[in-house]
């Protein structure tokens, strides 16, 4: 799978759901929440950890 976008969070966000912070960013690419919490569960959006 092709890697269409990333996004780096800022330190400074407080506690948030993903699908709550996705949505905002990611808005232009899945429109919905629901379609969010889809695209969470199978794993086309996820978490990297940069130490």
């Amino acid at each position: 799978m092709k890697i269409q976008n990333t996004h780096i969070v800022p330190n400074n966000i407080g506690e948030i759901r993903l699908c709550d912070y996705a949505r905002n960013i990611f808005a232009e690419y899945i429109p919905s929440r629901n379609g969010i919490k889809k695209a969470i569960k199978k794993k086309i959006i996820n978490l990297v950890k940069i130490s």
